[in-house]
């Protein structure tokens, strides 16, 4: 991978959910929209994570407390969220020109699979959280 693979990609994923939320003629601010899904689904991702390795690791405790919770998963949002900022604001619009000139397939692709990926980390979350629910009841 070279030197900037992974800011190039990500870069390549804001710029994308940015043009899939252009889509809609109500959204009035597509960037600050795509930058919300971006945030909330990889906090998603990252508490499922949590939760899974909780269930896996028998910390009952954990999952038992809500304020703990909470706060965990407070706390991961605020580090995506300052994460996907500051990458934001430092390489997003260095690899702009080079998405745009991109051909239109593989954009359209990436305009398809970002908003697919937000969409399963939902999916994702509802599985776990049924896993955990299930391994509440049974650990009572």
């Amino acid at each position: 991978m070279t030197r900037h693979g992974f800011q190039r990609w990500y870069a390549f994923v804001v710029l994308s959910m940015r043009d899939f939320c252009r889509l809609s003629p109500f959204n009035l601010a597509p960037d600050w929209t795509a930058g919300v899904f971006i945030v909330l689904s990889e906090t998603l991702y990252a508490c499922v994570g949590v939760v899974a390795l909780s269930i896996a690791a028998d910390w009952a405790d954990f999952l038992h407390s809500r304020q703990a919770r909470t706060s965990c998963f407070m706390a991961i949002f605020l580090a995506i969220w300052w994460a996907h900022a500051t990458a934001e604001s430092r390489f997003v619009h260095r690899f702009e020109g080079e998405f745009r000139h991109l051909p239109k397939a593989p954009r359209i692709a990436m305009m398809v699979a970002v908003p697919a990926v937000a969409a399963l980390s939902v999916w994702a979350s509802v599985a776990v959280g049924g896993a955990m629910h299930a391994y509440l009841n049974g650990a009572r």
